[in-house]
């Protein structure tokens, strides 16, 4: 009917290119196209495709590495240096900037720093961060008093009393145990300031828990 006055409607994109728009606005190509854009401003199909399949790919390799190196550590008792590696590739810890000071089945330090990682909107240390901190150093400790060939501990229950805000610097976490028991171990964790003040109290129960075939 426009026709008969003289208009056009504009023109569709054929469904072709309707399909590709779709295309690249689902798969995470920014950044990694070896190809220029063709005509119109979007890359070529197939570029998406390979570069979408190549992210994947590593990805899964990623993980594929942590879940080796934990295999690994569960077959070693030389412990620190494996489990430090380890460590700092789990994703939790490496965010909020947690380090391994010291690890013995008696003793348990880590640090971790108050910044804006670990500060909450009021500008001082989240209690999260500090929990976070402290079931990380009682899960450690635990795991080196079982049998790794054939058990595990996993957090059961956890408080903490926040004692002292901190709004920067770094806070140091020294976890002992309070019991160590065939199905249950327990952790003291203190966390402190520089100059040894406390921050956060917290007690961590854990379960020991066989390993899954």
């Amino acid at each position: 009917m426009g026709q008969a006055f003289g208009l056009r409607r504009p023109s569709r994109p054929p469904r072709s290119d309707h399909i590709l728009r779709l295309w690249v606005r689902r798969l995470p190509w920014r950044g990694r196209l070896r190809e220029p854009p063709q005509a119109g401003g979007l890359p070529h199909f197939g570029t998406l495709v390979e570069s979408h399949l190549k992210s994947r790919s590593a990805r899964i390799r990623s993980l594929a590495k942590v879940n080796l190196d934990l295999r690994v550590l569960n077959r070693r008792d030389d412990g620190f240096h494996e489990l430090r590696t380890v460590f700092q590739t789990i994703s939790l810890a490496d965010t909020i900037g947690i380090q391994l000071i010291e690890t013995t089945p008696n003793r348990v330090v880590a640090t971790m720093p108050v910044d804006e990682r670990t500060r909450q909107p009021f500008g001082i240390l989240h209690g999260g961060a500090s929990v976070a901190l402290a079931e990380t150093v009682a899960s450690i400790g635990a795991v080196l008093n079982v049998d790794r060939e054939t058990q595990t501990a996993v957090g059961l229950e956890i408080n903490a009393n926040h004692i002292r805000a901190k709004s920067e610097g770094v806070v140091r976490a020294t976890g002992t145990p309070i019991h160590i028991g065939r199905s249950t171990q327990i952790w003291e964790i203190r966390i402190v300031d520089e100059e040894d003040r406390l921050v956060c109290l917290s007690r961590c129960t854990l379960a020991v828990v066989h390993n899954r075939r």
